[in-house]
């Protein structure tokens, strides 16, 4: 099935005591299928406490045939893939908490966020990471120091702290669609999955639910 064979070519290599019956191949992948989604189901019931981050990408068949024309140069199939990764360590993130709400209606108010910067981070913010140092007695600059200076911070300690989160260890795939992913359109189709799967668990409801994914303009990079 998987070389695009036919069922007669399956049933054929079945008679002749070298494959299964198509028919009987298609009940295992449904069985497949629907035994999956009750784990999948399960898994988000049982950990709805859980802080879940979830990424959407668009996954491409490399291996497709190549007919190139006059319009397009293949014929690739597209499907968006839909991931949760959990985050054991952290708690599902209220939506309102303390009866304040975490989204913002406004999405970004430069008002407020000039008047913190005049306000509380002046001073601190317009100065030089250089000089910061050098103000804290913590760098004595010296001429052949500047190179020394390019380095800000390493980011190491930190990567290797945070190792585990960064594993594919109990990452689950919620599920996938044929589709490609090259407009905001695209990606709220693709977020129905997670949608459909929350009127069966309700893991989403009053909780925050971060979704990692491309910028909808960014094709073919």
């Amino acid at each position: 099935m998987a070389s695009r064979a036919a069922w007669e070519a399956v049933d054929t290599m079945a008679s002749l005591g070298y494959s299964a019956c198509a028919k009987t191949v298609e009940e295992f992948r449904k069985k497949i299928q629907i035994e999956y989604v009750i784990k999948i189901e399960q898994h988000f019931i049982t950990n709805k406490n859980l802080f879940h981050v979830y990424n959407v990408d668009d996954y491409h068949s490399i291996h497709e045939n190549r007919r190139p024309n006059t319009v397009s140069t293949s014929s690739a199939k597209h499907f968006a893939t839909f991931v949760a990764k959990p985050i054991i360590e952290c708690l599902s993130v209220p939506l309102n908490f303390n009866n304040v709400l975490i989204h913002n209606p406004a999405n970004i108010e430069a008002y407020r966020i000039c008047w913190y910067l005049l306000h509380k981070y002046k001073g601190m913010f317009d100065v030089s990471y250089l000089n910061y140092r050098i103000l804290r007695g913590r760098l004595i600059f010296e001429e052949f120091d500047q190179i020394e200076a390019l380095m800000v911070h390493s980011y190491a300690d930190n990567l290797a702290e945070r190792r585990e989160e960064r594993l594919m260890n109990g990452l689950k795939l919620v599920g996938f669609k044929e589709q490609s992913l090259h407009s905001v359109q695209d990606y709220v189709n693709a977020l129905k999955v997670l949608l459909l799967l929350n009127d069966k668990t309700e893991h989403l409801n009053e909780t925050v639910a971060p979704v990692v994914v491309d910028w909808p303009g960014q094709i073919f990079i």
